[in-house]
């Protein structure tokens, strides 16, 4: 196989990885933003427009509410927003360990297209980010 296949080759290789990387954690951070349900989703309105700092309110807040149900509307919300981070954390760590191995064989095919001295500068400078 000739040198300029070879580039080529490796060239391929490199922009597919790339591109199933990018693929990937599109796909992660789309399904890290998406909302719950339809159902949570339909239970916020949008934010008063003449607050300062707009938040999200949940329908339920414009209900006329006793203080006996204000209570457990309040235990029943916390006890979904601390579900759901829970759920963000259980996402982020089983993300990372894959996130990981596509940036090692990525920059493994990277070194591999590199000579002897541009693979010493690449990974002097790989090491000073990480440090």
């Amino acid at each position: 196989m000739r040198q300029s296949d070879r580039t080529r080759l490796s060239t391929a290789m490199v922009l597919v990885l790339v591109f199933g990387a990018g693929t990937a954690v599109g796909f992660a951070l789309d399904r890290g933003t998406a909302p719950a349900s339809p159902a949570v989703a339909s239970e916020r309105e949008a934010p008063d427009s003449d607050e300062e700092e707009p938040r999200r309110r949940w329908i339920i807040e414009s209900v006329d509410l006793r203080p006996d149900q204000r209570v457990q509307v309040d235990s029943i919300l916390e006890f979904y927003r601390q579900r759901m981070e829970e759920l963000q954390e259980e996402f982020h760590e089983a993300y990372r360990p894959r996130s990981r191995e596509v940036v090692v064989s990525t920059r493994d095919a990277l070194k591999a297209l590199l000579d002897d001295r541009q693979r010493v500068v690449y990974d002097s400078l790989l090491a000073e980010r990480n440090r």
